[in-house]
């Protein structure tokens, strides 16, 4: 396999140095290669081959969104990892593998971090239903400014139809499009295609509109699961063996878990594998 090219954008020395070995533990691993570059600058990589990008958006940068519109016009094919706060576990659920962004909270284990590299860059990159950075949405860069705990509003452009998306303190506070304000608006902005997308700084006091956001996020996920994404949901949960063990795999991370996944599929291709992120799911499927 060639060797990988990866860009760390990393605003602290120290930090850049760290992940920067890690980088060099996991290129030793079999069949994972990688080049990390250690110094934070927007204005590189973009005409470079880069094929995986690694963010750490905490503290918040400014000009985030208009940083990830580049690199996905840049970058179509590539992925991107971003290091930050915590995904709401309902949506982390909801999006597993298919968004155009993944993400490790801070602190992150040096495990979970290397399974996490090593899943974008391995061979599950063909699979089905996992995205690139071609496939950027509306819900990738709400989650984004989310783990960044940024102050920001997300400006939004589909056709003629504009929005708007206002975080602070990690949390969605307001919405708006057309006439529609609040959850409403936010339902709708969701589900937009081919989004042009920008972003300014709040200033002053904002009004709260929206107290559920999570739960929003978590039903359009469900709304708008694309084709792609349910052949890998059928195949892990309603498959009936009909060779080889079952083997139920539970981890509370999502890359994680991913990874220990592909390592047991190209191990073994006629295992049954079913995937669970808790105690109680894993010992549903088990039952089932």
């Amino acid at each position: 396999m060639p060797q990988s090219n990866i860009l760390l954008l990393e605003e602290y020395d120290a930090l850049a140095v760290a992940i920067s070995l890690a980088l060099k533990k996991i290129r030793a691993a079999p069949c994972r290669r990688s080049r990390p570059f250690s110094r934070r600058s927007r204005g590189v990589g973009f005409q470079s081959r880069s094929e995986l990008f690694i963010l750490d958006v905490d503290p918040p940068w400014a000009s985030l969104t208009n940083f990830l519109e580049k690199i996905r016009a840049a970058h179509p094919n590539a992925r991107a990892l971003v290091i930050g706060g915590a995904i709401p576990s309902e949506i982390a659920a909801e999006r597993r593998s298919s968004g155009a962004l993944q993400f490790v909270e801070k602190p992150f284990d040096l495990a979970v971090f290397g399974a996490a590299v090593q899943a974008l860059l391995g061979p599950w990159l063909e699979q089905e239903g996992r995205g690139t950075l071609g496939a950027l949405n509306a819900i990738d860069v709400l989650l984004a400014h989310c783990a960044a705990n940024s102050r920001v509003n997300i400006e939004l452009r589909s056709g003629t139809r504009t929005g708007e998306i206002q975080i602070a303190g990690g949390q969605v506070l307001h919405a708006a499009t057309g006439r529609l304000k609040g959850e409403d608006a936010l339902q709708e902005i969701l589900n937009w295609s081919k989004l042009r997308l920008g972003e300014t700084k709040l200033s002053g006091s904002t009004r709260r509109t929206i107290t559920n956001w999570q739960v929003i996020v978590a039903e359009t996920l469900r709304e708008i699961a694309t084709e792609i994404s349910q052949p890998r949901r059928v195949r892990l949960e309603t498959t009936t063996p009909v060779a080889g063990k079952t083997i139920v795999v539970v981890v509370d991370t999502e890359m994680l878990l991913i990874f220990v996944e592909d390592i047991l599929t190209t191990a073994n291709p006629e295992l049954q594998i079913t995937t669970a992120l808790s105690r109680s799911e894993g010992c549903g499927r088990s039952n089932a």
